[in-house]
């Protein structure tokens, strides 16, 4: 029977039109080295004065499979780093000066994050908790200060100052992805993952999609910050999926959107294997 099924996937690929085109332009990738910078992935980042700010993520590659071991707490990354790539060097500040609620969830990896004005919202993600005493998907938002953290870890300056935190159930979201359009940020897709991963699914973690869009605007005055103008769109179907890409897009009429591709464990691919 599987045989059969995987004809059918075979033959529909086969089927499907390809179209190209010549690309007026050439893309051409060289990565590079720099010293000491250790390996990162599943983390958060943006940019300001053409360095890099990263937060979270983990420092091994495949987490592992069976409780305990998966996504082992000492390969989260508690740093926060300033890259700058052309001059090739790297700032550094551990994360463990900051409230413990904070320090946990920008540890965490699998986040959501953009980027508005001076400040960088971190959303979500996946990792430890000690209230919980177990890995969850943090329902929080961290406001981060991004020129005035990057001057902190630069200059070896305390850095507690330059973040905010609040809760709210809706953020829970990890393999998720954020893009902003115009000042209404949209949080695609995803899942709340909590407890530890198995092969073997359960008993040990539990695991909701969203499949939604969420929307919403973030107000900050600087000091406090709240989520405003919250809204959904759910389809069971096409947005059940996770770990994907999302991209702003300028469609033919010249309105700003974002376009999802690829994407893991739709309902529809499950179905058909």
């Amino acid at each position: 029977m599987k045989n059969l099924y995987f004809s059918i996937i075979i033959w529909l690929i086969a089927t499907i039109p390809v179209f190209s085109q010549n690309a007026p332009f050439a893309l051409e990738l060289e990565p590079f080295t720099i010293s000491g910078l250790p390996g990162l992935h599943s983390y958060a980042y943006t940019i300001h004065d053409g360095k890099w700010l990263i937060l979270g993520g983990r420092t091994n590659g495949l987490h592992g499979f069976q409780p305990p071991f998966a996504f082992p707490l000492a390969t989260q990354n508690t740093n926060i780093y300033v890259v700058d790539p052309v001059a090739q060097q790297f700032w550094s500040a551990t994360s463990s000066t900051l409230p413990q609620n904070i320090q946990e969830h920008i540890s965490s990896s699998n986040m959501e994050g953009v980027r508005l004005g001076n400040y960088f919202y971190f959303i979500g993600g996946y990792g430890f908790s000690t209230p919980a005493n177990d890995l969850i998907t943090f329902p929080n938002i961290t406001a981060i200060d991004v020129p005035g953290l990057m001057n902190a870890v630069m200059n070896q300056l305390p850095v507690t100052s330059y973040f905010r935190q609040i809760t709210d159930p809706a953020m829970a979201l990890c393999g998720s992805r954020a893009e902003v359009i115009d000042t209404t940020v949209y949080l695609v897709f995803g899942h709340q993952f909590d407890g530890r991963y198995n092969p073997n699914n359960m008993p040990s973690f539990t695991q909701v999609y969203s499949n939604q869009i969420r929307k919403f605007n973030i107000t900050d005055n600087g000091t406090v910050f709240t989520i405003t103008n919250y809204t959904s769109i759910t389809d069971t179907v096409n947005f059940h999926r996770r770990d994907y890409n999302l991209a702003p897009q300028i469609f033919p009429n010249g309105t700003s959107g974002i376009t999802a591709s690829s994407g893991v464990f739709s309902i529809i691919l499950i179905v058909l294997i």
